[in-house]
């Protein structure tokens, strides 16, 4: 039961946050040239866990906020940086013969080439197994879209620590919806 209230208060933290309304009235945070803020869109990814080589398929979806600041500099040269962050809810699951589901939430920050994602999953074999996992992960990207990453399991809670090993490698899909 503990467990149902802990989804729901996450799940509640995370629609707040993509469905809030937007109270700022300066003009940084409603630049017209933001082409993908505020998007939807559908991830999609495919998970090794080594060395127990499991695979696992990942699917859920993400909100787009991608910031283009295209400034002048004091000295006159133009500087141009370009990142984004996506809040996304998702779920991981087992693709090898024991089954293993993996609802997260997460957050995600891609500048260029870089991109570091902050997971919390819960893997569950729907019976009575159940291990609650942090997992920080840090890759390259293109600008978001594609990416292939590293994750470190920490483990939090649980009572099967065998359901998932400690290194994961990952590769995912970001693709925008319409609004």
């Amino acid at each position: 039961m503990a467990t149902i209230f802990k989804y729901i208060f996450l799940l509640t933290i995370l629609l707040t946050k993509l469905f809030g309304q937007d109270t700022h009235s300066d003009s940084l945070f409603r630049r017209p040239n933001i082409p993908f803020k505020g998007k939807f869109g559908c991830k999609v990814g495919i998970n090794y866990n080594y060395p127990l080589n499991h695979i696992k398929a990942d699917i859920g979806l993400y909100q787009a906020n991608q910031i283009l600041k295209n400034d002048f500099s004091t000295d006159g040269n133009r500087s141009v940086g370009i990142y984004n962050h996506n809040l996304f809810i998702s779920t991981e699951f087992n693709l090898n013969n024991n089954f293993i589901l993996g609802p997260k939430i997460g957050y995600e920050l891609n500048l260029l080439i870089f991109q570091i994602r902050l997971n919390i999953i819960d893997y569950t074999n729907l019976q009575q197994d159940n291990l609650f996992v942090f997992r920080p992960d840090i890759g390259l990207t293109f600008f978001g879209l594609f990416s292939i990453s590293y994750g470190y399991n920490v483990f939090l809670a649980g009572n099967n620590f065998n359901m998932v090993d400690r290194h994961t490698i990952g590769l995912t899909y970001n693709m925008f919806l319409l609004k």
